[in-house]
């Protein structure tokens, strides 16, 4: 996912979750492959599903997110295609806009890129990845604040949609929230302690060892999701696991790899 990242400080594994699936073996190691090895419930994310047509996206995003600009991306001209065919749209990505939304009634942000297969893979061009980060306040840096994103909501939240993750990361962070409050000096007398977990959905593969990569040989189509997480004394309740982002990034390997082919193609074919 292409996102500002915090910066991880420890390699520890944390022992600060309740493991959902994979018992106390999750507790042993920093990676945690589990016994199971499910496809994702839904290849979803910000209401939008694998498989649908530019058109249909576009309208689907108007109607939730009217005030934010959806910006198209179009390929490169093509014997035998329309001049204007839409590979992806992005909403507050690589701009400054900023996408407000949510049911906290603009105190998050949205920022996405959603991918479209040429017609020449596919014709009618079927979405085939989904780039999503939603970022939420940071109310440790209001005393008292109460927690209105938790760790244990969002993440149930995530099972229930995905079911039971394949494999699962966790490791303590500097957040990118937390870096941003130190440069903007807001930080001060803020106990904090952040972490990041990373979850995995597929038919089979490992979490990517990198947070900057989306490689997965994870079967045909998976999830990947990441929070960054915080607890702080100064919260309400105190010391509750609250999320500051998340990231979810789904993709049709199958479709997303012949059209990765296709754009090879086209480079070498400009040289």
């Amino acid at each position: 996912m292409r996102f500002p990242r915090g910066h991880a400080v420890s390699a520890a594994t944390l022992s600060l979750f309740p493991i959902y699936s994979c018992g106390l073996a999750a507790l042993l190691s920093l990676s945690v492959a589990c016994a199971h090895a499910e496809a994702p419930r839904q290849a979803t994310a910000f209401g939008l599903a694998l498989g649908q047509t530019p058109e249909l996206v576009r309208s689907l995003l108007t109607e939730r997110v009217p005030r934010c600009a959806i910006l198209p991306s179009i390929y490169h001209e093509s014997a035998g295609y329309p001049n204007d065919v839409t590979a992806i749209f992005d909403i507050a990505r690589g701009t400054l806009d900023v996408c407000r939304s949510g049911p906290g009634e603009g105190d998050v942000e949205d920022a996405l890129s959603v991918n479209f297969a040429h017609p020449s893979i596919a014709e009618k061009q079927p979405l085939y990845q989904i780039d999503w980060e939603r970022t939420f306040p940071d109310v440790a840096l209001v005393p008292h604040s109460k927690i209105q994103y938790s760790f244990d909501k969002i993440r149930a939240e995530l099972f229930r949609t995905y079911g039971r993750p394949t494999s699962e990361r966790k490791e303590r962070i500097t957040s990118a929230a937390a870096d941003l409050a130190k440069s903007l000096a807001l930080d001060k007398n803020v106990q904090r302690e952040d972490a990041l977990v990373r979850y995995l959905w597929a038919t089979t593969g490992r979490m990517p060892e990198s947070r900057d990569s989306t490689e997965c040989n994870c079967g045909p189509r998976y999830v990947i999701a990441e929070l960054e997480i915080s607890r702080s004394p100064s919260t309400n309740p105190k010391n509750q696991y609250y999320v500051l982002s998340l990231s979810v990034f789904v993709r049709d390997a199958v479709l997303g790899a012949r059209q990765d082919g296709w754009n090879a193609q086209w480079q070498q074919q400009k040289k």
